[in-house]
């Protein structure tokens, strides 16, 4: 799971951080109290715990902070992140990576509502692609709609939002994916059983930005507005 498991700041640029519980950001300036912070495109600076893990396998003493890290993270490889891809963090912090070096990634932040916390979870996306060449999706993939960028309740046409399928799942940039619903009914008055009735597909989706586990997708076209939670799957074809 992409989380956060440390979160670290200094007060001067080039010396070890200090691990704390929280810590308050801002948008455009970065962690408050924090060397790092200011206007810059290096307000923020995420490591791989894996990386720090490695380190200490080749038998050195480090712990979180030591390398000069604002974040530590878990599942995510941020060498592999291309740069403009944005990274929620929790649930109203937004960052934008500036900087990719070959153990850590630099970035500015984007949206800020409030603290940043240990175990708060990670979506990396990417805003936009400016052409996708249309692919088949794989037979008989299904899943739902975990939110959209916008934190919207309601979901419409042209909006942004995110599956909770991606790479490991077959999901490539280009594919296209159906908004449906299903429903019971009595087709006998004289009986109580309901029967499944079949699916109904109402919204298109566009593959955008493929993750592991995610996948960033554009609504092309719906007949209604939906919510996180609604299910998706593969056109039949």
């Amino acid at each position: 799971m992409m989380k956060i498991v440390s979160i670290a700041t200094s007060k001067k640029k080039g010396t070890r951080k200090t691990p704390v519980e929280e810590a308050f950001i801002s948008k455009d300036h970065g962690l408050e109290g924090d060397a790092h912070a200011g206007s810059w495109h290096r307000q923020v600076s995420f490591l791989s715990a894996e990386s720090i893990n490695e380190a200490r396998r080749q038998g050195l003493e480090v712990t979180f902070g030591d390398f000069a890290e604002n974040i530590a993270t878990t599942g995510i490889d941020w060498k592999t992140i291309p740069v403009g891809t944005r990274v929620r963090l929790g649930d109203t912090v937004v960052v934008e990576i500036t900087q990719i070096q070959p153990t850590y990634a630099t970035g500015v932040v984007i949206e800020a509502y409030r603290p940043i916390n240990l175990e708060d979870k990670l979506m990396p996306y990417y805003r936009r692609i400016p052409e996708v060449i249309v692919k088949d999706s794989p037979r008989g993939l299904e899943g739902k709609i975990v939110e959209s960028e916008e934190h919207s309740r309601l979901i419409g046409g042209q909006m942004i939002a995110f599956i909770d399928k991606g790479k490991k799942d077959g999901v490539q940039i280009g594919q296209i994916y159906n908004v449906y619903y299903q429903v019971s009914e009595r087709l006998d008055p004289k009986k109580s059983d309901k029967t499944l009735l079949l699916p109904v597909d109402f919204a298109e989706l566009l593959v955008l930005h493929t993750e592991s586990t995610t996948a960033t997708v554009l609504v092309t076209q719906t007949d209604r507005e939906f919510e996180a939670g609604s299910k998706i799957r593969s056109p039949i074809r």
